[in-house]
């Protein structure tokens, strides 16, 4: 857990270094581990969470919110916050994850960032075979993300991440 809350930080402060920013990654950080481990990610990321605005955040995804509107598109103070609540609305969804990352690119804002972190939690909850073939097979470091999927479902099934 230590590492992964220091390597979510540095990772997170390369590029966005205000605190909503590293507190959104905290708790994505903990929804995809407990994903991986069959936890409930939603109930991470609420654990998780010590920034007063991504626990209202999320509390609005608990009370049904979902992505779209006038006020869903752009860039803006707090966009963070924006993604997070798409991926754990995602997560939240019974469907298989494809029609789930392509209903949330549809509702327009942010898309590639929102569909992203969503399909990472989508990810760690189904494993990479819930991720049509077709996806994975376009990406240039599909062989990198094939054997760092391998590595969560070792560690999913009790195995050593880098076991045989």
């Amino acid at each position: 857990a230590d590492l992964r809350i220091a390597s979510t930080v540095a990772a997170t402060v390369m590029t966005h270094v205000a605190p909503i920013c590293i507190a959104s990654g905290l708790a994505v950080a903990e929804a995809v581990a407990a994903s991986v481990r069959g936890e409930d990610p939603f109930a991470a990321a609420q654990a998780a969470t010590w920034d007063e605005a991504i626990a209202r955040a999320l509390d609005e995804v608990e009370r049904g919110w979902s992505p779209g509107g006038e006020a869903w598109s752009g860039h803006g103070r707090s966009h963070p916050l924006k993604t997070v609540k798409s991926a754990l609305w995602a997560v939240r969804r019974d469907r298989p994850a494809e029609e789930v990352l392509l209903d949330l690119v549809h509702r327009g804002g942010d898309a590639d960032t929102h569909a992203a972190v969503a399909g990472a939690l989508l990810g760690a909850r189904d494993g990479i075979e819930a991720l049509p073939g077709r996806w994975r097979a376009a990406l240039q470091v599909g062989p990198l993300l094939s054997g760092i999927a391998q590595r969560f479902e070792r560690s999913r099934s009790g195995s050593p991440p880098n076991g045989p």
